[in-house]
């Protein structure tokens, strides 16, 4: 939701700073500084006089406004920090709220088997196993295969992984592979 200020109603709740209020005397209408821009004829003496109260004001008066504008950089760098910090502990809360923290360890558990040992039956192809013998996803030992890819996600699940006994009943290996290691 944007706000829309008018000159009006802004006053900076930092700096004081207030639109509607004129710290430097008015200078020319727009019309006579296109006027004596055209020419060479100088200001009248009413204009003289407020010019020279402009010069005369003016380096207070920017003096001024560069203290606000330090002022109001410096507070909106700390409400930027503000928020990066407010966004972090809004994330990390969602994360500590996430449901899978929930789920009982001896459910993981359970979904882990299934993970790890597919149903075999389905995949029976007239009676017999189509699966490759040679094909190294079975390989128990390597480490991007189930269920050792289970104990990369975080420790509470290496920690279930490892202790599932029933996770590491069917192993298999593929000798060949290890043959310059024996």
């Amino acid at each position: 939701m944007k706000t829309h200020f008018t000159d009006h109603d802004f006053r900076c709740p930092q700096c004081g700073y207030n639109a509607n209020q004129r710290n430097l005397p008015n200078g020319l209408d727009d019309s006579r500084v296109a006027e004596l821009t055209n020419c060479n004829v100088p200001p009248n003496d009413a204009e003289r006089i407020r010019l020279e109260g402009i010069y005369r004001e003016g380096d207070a008066y920017m003096s001024i406004l560069e203290q606000r504008i330090a002022t109001t950089r410096a507070t909106l760098d700390r409400l930027i920090d503000e928020r990066g910090r407010a966004s972090q502990e809004i994330a990390c809360s969602k994360r500590f709220l996430n449901p899978i923290r929930r789920i009982p360890t001896e459910i993981l558990s359970t979904i882990f088997l299934y993970c790890s040992q597919p149903d075999r039956s389905t995949f029976l192809v007239n009676g017999h196993d189509p699966v490759d013998e040679d094909d190294p996803s079975l390989d128990s030992l390597d480490p991007s295969n189930m269920p050792w890819v289970l104990t990369y996600v975080c420790s509470r699940w290496r920690q279930i992984v490892v202790n599932a006994s029933e996770l590491w009943v069917h192993l298999r290996l593929q000798f060949d592979r290890y043959d310059d290691h024996l």
